[in-house]
């Protein structure tokens, strides 16, 4: 399994999300969903491709998006004028939704992959860890602490690293859904906007984020 935090990816994402291209970076409901005065209109659920499907209100109705995305099997809502957000598989699990903040280089980044049984949190943690070490530069841990998220347990993870450009501080958490898949929640931003951005990101993740039932996965 691999686990960990993947910056290449992440870097990759932030030049799509803050220059706005492919369309429906800076605007994301504009493909994925309708929006009406006065009412909440979405595209037809796709078992197929299992896309990523917004629900959205008009900004006088309500400050936020709800993101649904019913492939990897979770919702969560977050404030519209700040975030942008992007959908892409990941090989090997069962998927990866990064989103952006529309300032600076903030990041919310979720990965879900299968996991077994009888799996610990713990165990996870470790073999996160060793990942993280090796991916990222000058990577560290500050002192892990249990929380939840949803109702189940979770495990949150203070972290910094640093790049050739700046220094990053970060919190990664991990938690398994009733159906057994890990779920890893991590926020990322330079070390000189994280105080403004950590209670920001965490809210969503602590207060809007829900799980729902996974759409079955495609065996081809």
């Amino acid at each position: 399994m691999k686990l960990g935090i993947l910056l290449t990816m992440l870097a990759l994402v932030s030049m799509l999300l803050l220059t706005g291209c492919g369309g429906s970076a800076e605007e994301p409901v504009a493909e994925a969903a309708a929006v009406e005065e006065g009412g909440v209109t979405a595209t037809p659920s796709d078992e197929s491709s299992a896309v990523l499907r917004v629900l959205a209100q008009t900004e006088e109705q309500n400050p936020y998006w709800m993101l649904y995305n019913e492939r990897l099997g979770f919702e969560l809502s977050y404030r519209r004028e700040n975030w942008n957000n992007a959908d892409a598989a990941g090989e090997g699990t069962y998927g990866v939704v990064s989103m952006g903040k529309k300032s600076n280089s903030e990041f919310l980044d979720i990965r879900i992959s299968p996991v077994e049984a009888d799996a610990s949190l713990d165990g996870l943690k470790e073999e996160n860890s060793e990942a993280n070490r090796q991916s990222l530069e000058g990577y560290e841990e500050q002192q892990s602490y249990e929380t939840s998220v949803d109702g189940v347990a979770a495990i949150c993870i203070p972290f910094t690293f640093r790049s050739a450009e700046a220094r990053y501080q970060g919190e990664q958490y991990l938690f398994i859904s009733p159906d057994q898949r890990l779920f890893s929640v991590a926020f990322i931003a330079e070390a000189g906007y994280w105080s403004d951005y950590q209670p920001e990101a965490a809210e969503i993740l602590l207060n809007n984020f829900r799980f729902v039932e996974p759409i079955p996965q495609s065996t081809r």
